[in-house]
């Protein structure tokens, strides 16, 4: 794809949080190591890794969802007609120089999908009402248009137009996660974040939502940020991957090459804790098996 295809970009991201007061140590704590990627129109990306590896707190970092206390800096942040550069550590007690560059873009250009469903939607709130709302508050329409608007948002995620009017703990947790894609998509953004969105589903629920976002991606131009310690879902998906370990990307590139024949120890130890049908060892590698491996280093692409 050509460079004038990248819908975000950004460079030399950096994110560091206070030090703890229970703490003997008071250095700031190094959350992102200057990590640089691009997103580009209507493309997956895979952005995988272990747990406190880095992946939600850099995503969430695009729509200013980044808590306060964190220290931040980065050098170029730009979407379509917008940049942003150069944003030191000096300013990160005054944040609002950068939070409006990112509410123009929450949930207009930029939609999120969280982990747990059932706590991102507000349960005495119906799923109708939530969908409506996040119409109305982000587009000029009125009542009865968004009602409209949501019972066709709710057929595109393959939901019945009976569930507008249930409670969140009246669905399932597939059935909350279509909710979830419904308001993520309503202001018809360019780019979806979906941060761990088959967490805690069975595996038949968890096809269907892999699918129903192939399928969102194919029909709408939809660039998707797919967060996920979940290589198998990410392969089904994605067109590229970034692995990351401990804030930083240690492997990046096309899916299926990362996956069939990875190049850094940490993504090979990735592949091999997964257990596969013809399994036969009795203990299956740890990530701690590849850590004595010469680590490669790996240039960020401009």
């Amino acid at each position: 794809m050509s460079q004038d295809q990248k819908f975000i970009q950004i460079r030399d991201l950096e994110i560091a949080f206070p030090p703890q007061i229970q703490s003997n140590n008071r250095d700031w704590i190094s959350v992102v190591k200057g990590i640089s990627f691009s997103i580009l129109e209507g493309e997956i990306l895979g952005l995988v890794g272990e747990s406190g590896s880095g992946k939600s707190i850099s995503a969430t970092f695009l729509i200013g969802l980044t808590p306060k206390t964190a220290k931040i800096s980065f050098n170029h942040f730009s979407l379509p007609n917008r940049v942003r550069d150069k944003f030191s550590e000096n300013e990160f007690e005054n944040l609002n120089q950068l939070l409006p560059f990112q509410k123009q873009i929450r949930g207009k250009e930029i939609g999120i999908i969280f982990q747990e469903p059932m706590s991102s939607l507000n349960p005495i709130l119906t799923c109708g009402q939530q969908l409506e709302e996040a119409l109305l508050v982000n587009s000029d329409i009125s009542a009865k248009a968004a009602e409209e608007k949501a019972i066709a948002l709710f057929e595109k995620v393959q939901l019945e137009k009976s569930h507008l009017s249930r409670y969140p703990h009246q669905l399932s947790g597939g059935q909350l996660q279509r909710v979830m894609i419904a308001i993520a998509i309503c202001n018809e953004p360019k780019l979806l974040i979906a941060d761990e969105p088959t967490t805690a589903l069975d595996a038949i629920v968890k096809n269907d939502i892999l699918k129903l976002l192939k399928q969102l991606n194919n029909e709408l131009g939809l660039a998707i940020l797919f967060i996920s310690h979940d290589l198998p879902s990410v392969g089904m998906i994605a067109d590229r991957i970034l692995v990351m370990k401990d804030g930083e990307i240690v492997e990046r590139g096309n899916a299926n090459a990362v996956l069939k024949s990875p190049q850094h120890p940490y993504t090979k130890g990735l592949l091999a804790c997964l257990p596969t049908f013809d399994t036969t060892t009795e203990r299956l590698p740890t990530l701690a098996d590849f850590e004595q491996q010469e680590e490669k280093s790996f240039p960020t692409p401009p």
